[in-house]
């Protein structure tokens, strides 16, 4: 075994040092990464934080003109009545407007759920809708009936709701125990 040395062994040497390089902790991959992840879940907080404020502020609007058309009607004045159902629905397409801000959200998986629920709220068309509401797994909803340019009112002291179409108002009462 002349020539042959011992690989396990390292040789003493001088010149050769093992060095350890530091680098700071924002040149780390994994911190890049997760100062990454945590700037963009702020960044989607933040953005529909905004958008909530914004919505909710402006259906604040939209409850204001319905209960002012809801007083007007008790009061039998139709044309304040009038003149509050057309704020309400400017209220309310601004309203959509704003949430609409956060619509590009859709993607994100726990989010999309959520927006498309909202959604429903802006998009009932002209028909009226009857849903189940419990903690089951979805929700239940059907079209009732259908009715052209529906204009509805609920006087929430009498638990009345009342729906204008085509020049016929519709009466429902026992809606709430």
């Amino acid at each position: 075994m002349d020539g042959l040395t011992n690989i396990t062994e390292n040789p003493p040497s001088d010149d050769q040092q093992m060095v350890i390089i530091n680098r700071p902790l924002y040149k780390r991959p994994w911190f890049i990464v997760v100062i990454t992840l945590l700037c963009l879940v702020l960044a989607v907080f933040f953005w529909l934080s905004y958008v909530g404020f914004q919505t909710y502020s402006q259906l604040k609007d939209v409850q204001l003109h319905a209960s002012n058309v809801s007083a007007a009607f008790s009061a039998r004045n139709l044309s304040q009545a009038n003149d509050e159902l057309s704020a309400t629905k400017t209220s309310l397409g601004q309203a959509y407007a704003k949430y609409r801000l956060a619509y590009p959200l859709r993607f994100l998986w726990p989010l999309g759920n959520y927006l498309k629920d909202g959604e429903r709220l802006f998009n009932a068309g002209n028909n009226i809708k009857v849903t189940e509401i419990d903690n089951r797994d979805r929700l239940n909803m059907f079209d009732l009936f259908e009715i052209k340019n529906p204009n509805i009112y609920w006087d929430k002291n009498a638990k009345i709701l009342y729906i204008q179409s085509e020049e016929k108002f519709y009466k429902a009462i026992d809606l709430l125990p």
